[in-house]
């Protein structure tokens, strides 16, 4: 009934995001060679058999975050949750064809073609499923999408977050209000411009060199030849 309603909306829009979900199925992830399996569990700190109990027979099965909610879910109330931030407009997820998965030489054509020309583009990377070759070289075609201001790069863990990581999260939205109500719950418009470097979930000095860097380059470039795309990613793993 709400999206009968939403479809009366006179002055509604559709808002078609393009979206691509790099992860495996469960016989990609079996795929994978020993030693690249052995360098998972050395990088990671979890074993084949865990990793294997989120996947299943299509990419739209895998489950992240060793929750039991698959990702197509996930993204049916990430969906709903644009829509009410963002009024009249309807949100359509664009997901490449099979040519996609199975002509690595379309890959590049629709990164170019349909990717890059969203209004807004999502773009969703499995850590460990860059460990099998063909999703590693799908994942350089989108290189040019770090640059585009109009991109969300999410890195999304099939393990469980730490539960420390997430009670900062929590901390900082609750306890630290009004600071930081801004990052973690933006208003469409915004009330204010968000110019500084936000990471609440550095691990090490390489994150803050990396921010502090991405915050320099500012200041040797045009503000119009500044295109950063929106790159998140959960915390260490253990």
């Amino acid at each position: 009934m709400a999206e009968i309603l939403k479809g009366l909306e006179p002055d509604a829009r559709p808002l078609s995001i393009p979206l691509v979900v790099l992860t495996l199925t469960c016989e990609q992830l079996h795929e994978i060679s020993p030693d690249r399996l052995q360098w998972i569990e050395t990088d990671y700190g979890v074993s084949l058999s865990d990793l294997a109990l989120q996947y299943g027979s299509t990419r739209d099965d895998w489950r992240p975050l060793a929750g039991k909610e698959a990702i197509t879910d996930l993204l049916a109330n990430v969906r709903i949750e644009i829509e009410n931030a963002i009024p009249r407009r309807h949100v359509a997820w664009r997901e490449p064809d099979d040519e996609f998965w199975a002509r690595p030489a379309v890959v590049s054509r629709f990164v170019k073609a349909d990717f890059l020309s969203g209004e807004l583009s999502l773009l969703i990377v499995d850590p460990v499923a860059i460990y099998h070759p063909d999703i590693f070289h799908r994942l350089v075609c989108f290189q040019d999408c770090f640059a585009n201001p109009h991109m969300v790069i999410v890195v999304l863990p099939p393990y469980s977050v730490p539960r420390r990581i997430a009670a900062i999260k929590h901390a900082l939205g609750n306890q630290g209000t009004p600071c930081f109500d801004d990052y973690f719950r933006p208003s469409v418009p915004p009330k204010r411009r968000l110019a500084a470097q936000f990471v609440w979930n550095a691990i090490d000095g390489d994150d803050i060199r990396r921010h502090l860097l991405m915050a320099a380059s500012d200041l040797v470039m045009k503000p119009a030849a500044s295109r950063r795309s929106s790159f998140i990613r959960q915390g260490a793993p253990r």
